[in-house]
């Protein structure tokens, strides 16, 4: 079976540091080896904003060309996939798109895709998942524009880089540099969290599994449950 990955990250940092991405390639290339599957293209990695602003603005003008112009690298997976015909493969649903639009889309022009977390999925299963992803980014959206709102109301200004110091985004950029060196290992360890998890591993047991493999946390501890948990959300659901 021939394969093209597709890959997203919400940030630009994401892309560029690796973070979440890693993960993603874990789970997407164990997957094909395990059905002995080929890669016959490059990735496809695709950088989409995670703005505030763009999680509010996503809904009040959706419709399947704006989806599609919004996801550029998305669309030229897709063409390769049908040229090559071969099967666009990602982690899982989400990575492709939280509107149940730009999925319906996929299946009713016959896209051949599959996500490597529930590769047996059928059509209503896939489906089911694409409504509860676009419930979901529906109910953040809601709550950040009202969020945003309250604080218009009470004259708070929002996103203004005028209320932080140059001192202070230094020390934020030495400290975020400071962490992408220290979290080497734990991106290392968030590919072993992904994959573990997606198994219905339990936090505690995949604690337990790094500890034995010799993982430490960035601050050279054993991991804990607590730990897991922190990291699968930053890496995992990113």
């Amino acid at each position: 079976m021939k394969f093209i990955p597709y890959y997203r990250v919400s940030t630009q940092k994401q892309g560029n540091s690796g973070l979440g991405l890693e993960a993603q390639k874990f789970i997407v290339e164990n997957y094909i080896k395990r059905i002995d599957g080929t890669i016959v293209s490059d990735d496809f990695v695709e950088v989409v904003s995670g703005t505030n602003k763009e999680r509010i603005s996503a809904f009040k003008s959706m419709s399947l060309d704006t989806l599609l112009s919004k996801r550029p690298t998305l669309l030229a997976a897709i063409n390769e996939a049908k040229a090559k015909d071969a099967i666009l493969i990602t982690k899982d649903l989400s990575r492709l798109s939280r509107f149940t639009l730009l999925i319906d889309y996929m299946i009713s022009t016959n896209i051949k895709f599959v996500c490597a977390e529930y590769p047996n999925d059928n059509e209503m299963m896939l489906k089911f998942r694409a409504a509860i992803y676009e419930d979901e980014a529906r109910n953040i959206s809601k709550r950040t524009s009202a969020a945003l709102q309250a604080k218009k109301a009470r004259g708070q200004k929002v996103g203004n880089p005028q209320n932080f110091t140059n001192e202070g985004r230094l020390k934020a950029w030495e400290s975020i540099r400071a962490k992408a060196k220290l979290n080497a290992n734990n991106k290392r360890a968030s590919a072993i969290i992904c994959e573990y998890k997606a198994k219905g591993m339990s936090l505690k047991a995949i604690a337990e599994k790094l500890n034995e493999m010799g993982f430490k946390t960035s601050t050279n501890k054993a991991f804990h449950k607590t730990t897991v948990s922190r990291i699968y959300k930053r890496y995992c659901l990113s």
